[in-house]
């Protein structure tokens, strides 16, 4: 049988098919082993340049100090917690601040640091935050502050301002929570002294409107000068109606008892009603019920006002003692110093890290290398 021209032969088709097969690609791991002289020249080399880097970038100095937080014990409370557990305590709270925008705002605003650093405030204060360092130690209450700059001065003077204003706004913090209370209780209480005073004032004119000066006093003298007067007022009327009997109307003891008996019933009315000659001590004898409600409601008003006048003036006290008093304060026992020995930059740091960069950087030369190899001999297969 005859083979038609236009059909392939088998044998050719099946080299045909063997050639266009692209080749293999080698892993990555066997690559990288086979060039390892290429990372190791690349890792030199990076090593080299972190050195040269070390010599060519300016000299740092870093400035540190320390914070104690001091325990303040409350030596008119009876009962309560330690005054180290309160010390500790305050210690998140002052490291908090460190890093609070109002202190680094402050700090950039009084040391020019946006001027001296060539940036914007918001940047200043970025850098600022970023590169202090607080080291704490929760034993011992101790707080460690640190910062790194070209200038020497410069970082002792912003140690020492973050520490000052840190240690100054603790301390208002720890004042703001019973500042409001105390506030409001001292508009209270100046409520309380406008009552008191007119409570006061309107008591005194009842007593100077009526002679009270002890109304316990005066009372217990009118009932007995009022007993007196009717006893008398009694006696004379007996010693009247027996001269009567013995005598005529026109005779002297009788005219004398009348009179003398009138003059009892006289005083004993004005005793009991007042009028004249009643601006003694004694008080009308008719009028001592009202007179004595009158003083107990007023009395009263008066005890009630002062009791709140002095519990209120007791509470503003403790909460100014208080706001006075915090459970720690933050005081700096090594205030910081110019440093003389440059800290960076670091040669170990920038060896380590051209090292890496360069052995990196050679890894990535070799794939692209072996890769574009690769697609080279995949397109001279393919054609």
């Amino acid at each position: 049988m005859r083979m038609a021209a236009s059909d392939p032969d088998p044998e050719f088709v099946e080299m045909e098919m063997e050639v266009v097969v692209p080749t293999e690609r080698e892993p990555w791991h066997e690559l990288l082993l086979r060039h390892r002289r290429a990372l190791v020249m690349g890792a030199i080399l990076g090593a080299l340049v972190g050195e040269i880097a070390v010599n060519l970038l300016p000299a740092s100095y870093e400035a540190s100090g320390r914070l104690l937080i001091v325990p303040v014990e409350d030596p008119t409370a009876s009962v309560g917690g330690s005054a180290f557990e309160a010390a500790n305590a305050t210690l998140p709270v002052v490291v908090a601040v460190l890093r609070s925008r109002r202190v680094a705002d402050a700090t950039v605003d009084a040391l020019r640091l946006d001027e001296a650093w060539k940036l914007t405030p918001d940047d200043a204060r970025k850098r600022l935050v970023d590169r202090l360092a607080i080291a704490t130690d929760r034993k011992a209450n101790l707080l460690t502050l640190s910062f790194e700059d070209r200038v020497p001065s410069r970082a002792r003077k912003i140690v020492g301002a973050v520490a000052e204003r840190a240690t100054a706004l603790s301390k208002d913090l720890w004042a703001q929570r019973n500042r409001e209370h105390r506030q409001t209780l001292e508009r209270e209480l100046d409520t309380v002294s406008m009552s008191l005073s007119a409570a006061q004032d309107e008591f005194r004119a009842f007593r100077e409107k009526n002679h009270v000066v002890d109304l316990a006093s005066q009372i217990k003298a009118t009932v007995e000068q009022a007993a007196a007067l009717e006893r008398l007022r009694i006696d004379k009327t007996l010693d009247l109606r027996f001269a009567r009997a013995f005598g005529d109307h026109g005779a002297v003891e009788v005219q004398r008892g009348e009179k003398e008996r009138a003059a009892a019933s006289s005083e004993l009315e004005i005793l009991k009603h007042g009028g004249l000659g009643a601006e003694g001590p004694l008080l009308p004898f008719d009028q001592i019920p009202r007179l004595e409600a009158e003083h107990a409601r007023l009395k009263r008003a008066v005890d009630e006002q002062e009791a709140r006048h002095e519990l209120l003036a007791l509470k503003v006290s403790q909460l100014v003692a208080a706001e006075a008093r915090p459970g720690g304060i933050a005081e700096v026992i090594d205030p910081p110093v110019d440093p003389r020995v440059p800290t960076g930059p670091s040669m170990g740091k920038l060896v380590m890290a051209g090292t890496a960069v360069g052995a990196l950087f050679a890894a990535l030369c070799v794939a692209l290398f072996a890769r574009r190899r690769e697609l080279a001999l995949d397109h001279n297969v393919m054609h």
